[in-house]
């Protein structure tokens, strides 16, 4: 993508620092927030992504795996960009590992290696214990995925918090729940930011033809981009949707097996799909793709499951990267009522029942053309060199008080 010559005000704030972004996600085609603020960052900063750690001993378990890590495992540290790094670290067999953070270590070497020390950290996760041994010169806790902790690892994003200066909520309802576990840390909003430029340089460029896999579909065509699973979909939607309006086309575009970005959609939810003859499983699209979809696309659905996901109520208080995707292009927006959509609820058309939902894109399918401006101007707001100014403003504060000798953070009996 070609970016203006003159450097972004967030670059002065954060000039001369090397940016590490510890992920929950892996590297790939199908992008997120973190891996887009990853990208950008990269055009002025030397900025490392941290993946998930591959275990060595599953993969070799789980022969089918090699395949999706086969690169990570040849190459941990790789250069995608001029000045973008990924980076994967391994856990080996227990009977190799002398060290129970030998994982840790290692990544912390990997980084000095390459001549970072001390940088500015992105935690996207609850990794607390490679955030301390990083020593970042700032580090920041961005929580825009409500953590599902496994047993015995309840208190990691207390801990998480505890390590870090900064701490960044995607919506003010999580900036409520992690108000409990700052105590001194410096709590901000900061919603997620969207290539905006990009998606309406596609939505304005006449010659960017529909995408082959929707031509032949009758219409109108009821689109989703997302992660598909059955925690974040809700399925029974889907079905009820696709029985009552069997003339329209529902296009599901997203990882449903070998998710990137979470669990995998189940066989049950998945043949349940497969029998719909009107719905139709395209799988993932390059992130720099969606908006052609976007594009062609008469509504645009926001499927997630409220009722029946055990995790219910931490699902409702996610703010859904998809909102700007689709907003963006200044696409009519169906939704179960959230409590995130009541700042945007002039925009979008907001179900707070099953019934309601059909009805929803029944009245989105008659919309005045106008209603579109409204959303476009409000999804400008989000572009990513906002995004990131509201990202490196607390960060260069930071960096200001502390001067050229940034202090050692005390955690528990160990000193950093």
């Amino acid at each position: 993508m070609n970016h203006e010559q003159t450097p972004p005000s967030w670059h002065a704030a954060l000039q001369g620092h090397d940016v590490v972004i510890i992920s929950p996600q892996y590297w790939g085609d199908y992008w997120v927030s973190k891996h887009w603020i990853a990208h950008e960052l990269s055009r002025r900063l030397r900025t490392v992504f941290v993946e998930p750690p591959v275990w060595l001993g599953g993969v070799f378990r789980s022969p089918w795996t090699i395949r999706t890590h086969f690169r990570r495992l040849l190459q941990p540290l790789r250069r995608v960009d001029r000045q973008l790094y990924v980076l994967t670290p391994k856990y080996l067999p227990r009977v190799v590992e002398r060290h129970y953070d030998a994982a840790t270590q290692r990544t912390v070497k990997t980084l000095q290696r390459l001549g970072i020390e001390r940088p500015i950290v992105l935690n996207f996760g609850t990794n607390f214990e490679l955030v301390r041994r990083l020593r970042g010169i700032v580090t920041v806790y961005y929580c825009v995925d409500p953590p599902f902790p496994e047993a015995g690892h309840e208190n990691d994003e207390a801990l998480t918090c505890a390590a870090s200066d900064l701490v960044y909520a995607v919506s003010e309802t999580y900036q409520q729940h992690l108000a409990s576990l700052c105590t001194t840390q410096h709590l901000h909003v900061i919603p997620h930011g969207y290539a905006f430029e990009h998606a309406r340089g596609i939505a304005e460029d006449s010659a960017v033809s529909c995408p082959e896999e929707l031509q032949a579909l009758p219409r109108p065509i009821l689109g989703f981009v997302g992660s598909i699973h059955d925690a974040y979909v809700d399925i029974d939607r889907v079905e009820r949707l696709a029985r009552r309006r069997p003339e329209a086309s529902i296009v599901l575009i997203g990882p449903y097996r070998n998710n990137p970005l979470g669990p995998d959609l189940s066989s049950h939810a998945l043949r349940r799909l497969r029998q719909l003859p009107n719905v139709h499983l395209l799988g993932p699209r390059h992130f720099l793709d969606v908006p052609r979809y976007v594009k062609y696309f008469d509504v645009c659905l926001v499927l997630v499951n409220v009722k029946d996901y055990a995790e219910a109520a931490m699902t409702q208080k996610r703010t859904h990267f998809k909102w700007l995707a689709y907003l963006a292009m200044g696409k009519p927006i169906v939704a179960p009522r959230l409590k995130e959509a009541d700042s945007i609820s002039s925009l979008v058309y907001l179900a707070p029942s099953d019934d309601s939902y059909v009805a929803a894109v029944d009245q989105a399918l008659k919309e005045d053309r106008g209603r579109a401006l409204p959303r476009i101007s409000y999804a400008s707001q989000f572009s990513f060199d906002r995004t990131l100014d509201s990202i490196a403003e607390p960060i260069a504060q930071c960096l200001r008080a502390s001067g050229p000798d940034h202090r050692r953070r005390e955690f528990g009996s160990a000193k950093f």
